[in-house]
């Protein structure tokens, strides 16, 4: 609505988040700070986007195990990822031990990561798994598997980590945040 004492200029950071995409001037989309000691206001307005699938390195458009999604290497270092709606990627025996270093995997809403049995997924150096603009269904973890996550964020799950029965975790440094239930154990198994 107008600078904040436009004779003393100051940054201010305003954070929030968004529930939906969209352009401005959409009021949906326009944060609002009162400086508490004057009244003033101030707006700001942020266009709300999704990252373009296009431009990762590497698109799963289907179901996939990782062997196959990723021409066979089983370290998969500074790339993104697009996993398309509703897909699910599989971390199985052709790759029992899969990592991302420092990547980006931007997860369509639906879409899913399982981790077979006796296998393990890293997610480690910055490596950022979310989902816009729905939720994604989150990380699997099976019987006797593992998930190491060092130093990195899983956001926007409905699950960010469900643990079947023996599964193990390692969560060190790292954020869960947005998630409908950030780690999940089935009761009846205790």
């Amino acid at each position: 609505t107008g600078p904040i004492n436009s004779m003393n200029c100051f940054i201010q950071l305003v954070t929030g988040i968004f529930t939906n995409i969209g352009t401005c001037p959409n009021l949906d989309f326009t944060n609002t700070a009162t400086l508490m000691s004057t009244g003033q206001q101030a707006s700001v307005c942020v266009d709300v986007t999704c990252p373009n699938p296009d431009l990762a390195n590497y698109s799963i458009s289907n179901d996939a195990d990782a062997f196959t999604a990723f021409n066979g290497v089983n370290n998969l270092s500074s790339q993104t990822v697009a996993i398309a709606d509703n897909v699910v990627l599989t971390i199985d025996t052709q790759t029992p031990n899969f990592n991302f270093n420092n990547c980006t995997l931007i997860m369509g809403s639906g879409s899913q990561i399982i981790i077979n049995p006796n296998c393990t997924l890293g997610l480690h150096n910055n490596t950022v798994i979310y989902s816009c603009p729905q939720m994604w269904r989150g990380i699997s973890v099976g019987i006797g598997s593992q998930i190491v996550m060092r130093n990195s964020t899983i956001r926007d799950a409905e699950y960010a980590i469900t643990l079947d029965d023996h599964a193990n975790y390692e969560i060190r440094d790292s954020y869960i945040l947005n998630c409908v239930t950030g780690l999940y154990t089935d009761p009846s198994l205790s």
